[in-house]
């Protein structure tokens, strides 16, 4: 998860009258009736470790820097987690599994920005309306292609690739150990891969296996 500060400033709302961000140094001020708050940055910390005080200082420094008035000490700290995703772009659309569930999250630190477009976008699919818009980057299934009988290829080369690292990593590990001569070492890593990998994989390969063959002449 992405994760976001926030610094708050009791009473100082009325130093400026318009949120105000600074690009160059990455944070923002919102004048705000409880006072005036300062946030920023873009950390990738995960959800359990604890809060930066380095990144809530460099947010009162700048806030410093930039207003004069600012008090000695700060009154509240915190830090938002931001959902991100691994190719930093958000799911939008419907779910494969249930048709009356549909996707919107993702938006890492642009969710207030992305909201009300992803909204609108969301609620003309519930309603069966064209968006003109190419959502397949954003489908949740950009994550599932393994699994996608369109592709039945890449679904090989996953199994194939999997199971000769696997055997490699436990032969490597091993091998010395026990005395396996080096040419033989291919014949080995191919053997344990099946024996451990093989099981897990023996059901999705019949699952794929009509697929293959009826696809095998497009290829």
């Amino acid at each position: 998860t992405e994760r976001g500060y926030h610094v708050h400033f009791k009473n100082h709302e009325h130093l400026v009258s318009r949120p105000v961000v600074w690009s160059d140094r990455g944070f923002g001020i919102t004048p705000m009736e409880q006072g005036l708050r300062v946030v920023g940055t873009v950390e990738f910390g995960g959800l359990n470790n604890p809060l930066s005080k380095s990144r809530i200082k460099n947010l009162v420094d700048n806030a410093k820097f930039l207003l004069d008035g600012l008090p000695d000490h700060h009154d509240d700290e915190w830090l938002g987690f931001r959902p991100t995703l691994p190719d930093y772009l958000p799911v939008i659309g419907p779910s494969k599994n249930y048709k009356n569930v549909f996707y919107s999250f993702g938006h890492h630190h642009l969710g207030w920005t992305l909201g009300a477009i992803s909204g609108k976008i969301i609620s003309n699919m519930i309603a069966n309306e064209n968006t003109n818009l190419d959502l397949k980057p954003y489908s949740s299934l950009r994550f599932n292609w393994v699994r996608d009988t369109s592709n039945p290829i890449a679904y090989l080369v996953l199994i194939l690739t999997t199971l000769f690292w696997s055997g490699n990593f436990i032969a490597g590990k091993f091998a010395s150990s026990y005395g396996i001569p080096p040419f033989s070492l291919n014949f080995y890593r191919w053997l344990l891969a099946g024996l451990i990998l093989l099981p897990l994989t023996y059901r999705e390969i019949l699952d794929f296996k009509s697929e293959i063959f009826k696809n095998i002449g497009s290829f």
